[in-house]
């Protein structure tokens, strides 16, 4: 439910929703399109900061799409840096707006669960530890795993 209940809300949110989607783009279409594939975590951030001020919580599927593209996808026929944007695009999810992230994982909204907070938190334990990353690509999964137990640690109380 929306922090925003004026007459014109649906409609604005809507066609926010609508070119949201229309503009969204993954690293690799980035390049594809001749953009700096980073440029997705920019954007990434974006609806992330969107969802964590309630603007609508259907925002997250975007960060449910980016954790599978970085985790899920074989990314083995691609460059690394192609591969380190998809890991630094989901991260922007944990890094703007990780409590809203984990309270939605753990109601269960739209297809976000607990057991795929805990896979997201081991594909970024992972990657920091992996070398084969570029160094940036291990700092930024290193704090969002560190994050993400924070999060858990809060929550228990």
């Amino acid at each position: 439910m929306s922090q925003f209940p004026r007459p014109e809300y649906d409609s604005f949110l809507g066609q926010l929703l609508e070119d949201i989607s229309d503009q969204r783009i993954e690293p690799l279409g980035a390049v594809q399109d001749g953009v700096d594939p980073l440029e997705s975590a920019n954007f990434d951030a974006f609806i992330a900061q969107l969802f964590a001020l309630g603007i609508d919580t259907a925002l997250c599927r975007y960060g449910e799409d980016a954790m599978h593209c970085a985790f899920v996808y074989d990314h083995s026929d691609q460059q690394q840096s192609l591969h380190d944007a998809y890991i630094i695009t989901a991260a922007q999810w944990i890094l703007v707006s990780s409590s809203a992230m984990y309270a939605s994982c753990q109601e269960n909204q739209w297809t976000l669960t607990m057991t795929k907070w805990a896979k997201w938190r081991e594909g970024f334990l992972s990657v920091a530890e992996d070398a084969q990353h570029g160094a940036e690509c291990r700092k930024i999964a290193e704090r969002v795993a560190d994050m993400m137990a924070l999060e858990e640690k809060a929550a228990k109380g």
